[in-house]
């Protein structure tokens, strides 16, 4: 069987310590112009816990699950996705959650090649599309070409999906660890 080509962005899986999995609530900037899918890496704008999406290589400060915010015409949206220039209500914020603990394992799709052996290296995040703004999930994917076990890289492969609709091999789904997190040291590879 073939693993399907269906990205999803990263979903928060468990907490690697036996932890709670919970979002903590940010601010997006109202009219900020990028859209933020669910599932995306977020980063912070250093402004007031305010939240943009992140690029390959930035540094994460988690990833983002949906947001809250009054619209024009006083209408209160709840969305899982942040639409690109969203104006929003005279003296209102724009709520976001975002699962920021480093120590959450999230499930995300390769975007190409894995094998066994690269369990332990880190790679960035690439998005190979835009999210859908029907359903809101985002199109983040691992790289398999930045797979390597050396430098400052986004996340760090802990193991491979194992639940019977998985195989290794392209487009495989793994758990992963944010490493280039704005809340923890990052580390290499093994």
């Amino acid at each position: 069987m073939a693993n399907p080509d269906a990205p999803f962005g990263l979903r928060p899986v468990r907490h690697y310590f036996g932890g709670l999995v919970r979002a903590n609530e940010y601010r997006i900037a109202g009219g900020l112009g990028a859209d933020i899918f669910r599932g995306d890496p977020v980063k912070s704008t250093g402004t007031t816990k305010q939240i943009t999406v992140a690029g390959a290589g930035d540094t994460l400060l988690g990833v983002f699950d949906g947001c809250q915010y009054v619209d024009t015409q006083g209408n209160v949206v709840y969305s899982h996705y942040w639409p690109s220039g969203q104006t929003i209500k005279a003296g209102t914020e724009v709520l976001a959650w975002v699962y920021d603990d480093p120590h959450i394992l999230f499930e995300v799709q390769m975007d190409g090649a894995f094998a066994v052996t690269d369990i332990g290296n880190v790679t960035d995040l690439v998005d190979n599309g835009s999210g859908n703004t029907t359903t809101g999930v985002s199109t983040f994917e691992a790289d398999s070409s930045e797979i390597g076990d050396t430098g400052d890289i986004q996340v760090k492969i802990v193991d491979y999906v194992r639940d019977g609709r998985n195989e290794v091999g392209t487009n495989a789904r793994v758990l992963v660890l944010l490493n280039e997190h704005e809340l923890k040291s990052s580390v290499s590879g093994v």
